[in-house]
């Protein structure tokens, strides 16, 4: 893998869930340079994917949000060809913009509605409401909808 002299690693990525984190990135919109590498050895996950987008930092929002869906991630910021800061994730309390919520009914979908989740956490279980509709739903069945 060749060395980056700065930018972020996106590490320990789960081996099905790559594609759509760069949909969530909206990398190809933005015009980052950007590797993928699939199916590599990992000692914390046994198969990794990971992501290194060259010239650019994930601010501390962006990382809350890829967080929701993989608090297994680390991320990586280069500088010089160094680590300089490993992020550690937290998972935000509210959600806007990135997911669709589930419910086709929702005034969510018109192209004027701004998305917005609030994340509950119960005993063992946290679920994701939505603010419009108040119909809470599991991690499984947002995912499913992530994308815009």
């Amino acid at each position: 893998m060749k060395k980056m002299k700065l930018g972020t690693i996106i590490d320990h990525i789960p081996t099905k869930i790559n594609l759509k984190l760069f949909n969530l990135c909206n990398l190809i919109k933005k015009n980052y340079k950007v590797t993928i590498k699939f199916n590599l050895p990992s000692k914390k996950i046994y198969i990794k994917n990971i992501i290194k987008i060259e010239n650019k930092f994930l601010n501390r929002k962006k990382i809350n949000q890829l967080s929701i869906y993989l608090p297994s991630i680390t991320i990586n910021y280069i500088k010089n060809y160094k680590i300089i800061k490993k992020k550690s994730l937290k998972i935000p309390k509210k959600i806007k913009k990135i997911l669709i919520c589930p419910n086709k009914n929702c005034i969510s979908h018109d192209k004027n509605i701004v998305s917005y989740f609030i994340l509950k956490k119960y005993i063992k279980k946290k679920k994701i409401k939505c603010f419009y509709c108040e119909i809470e739903f599991s991690k499984k069945i947002i995912f499913k909808n992530l994308f815009y």
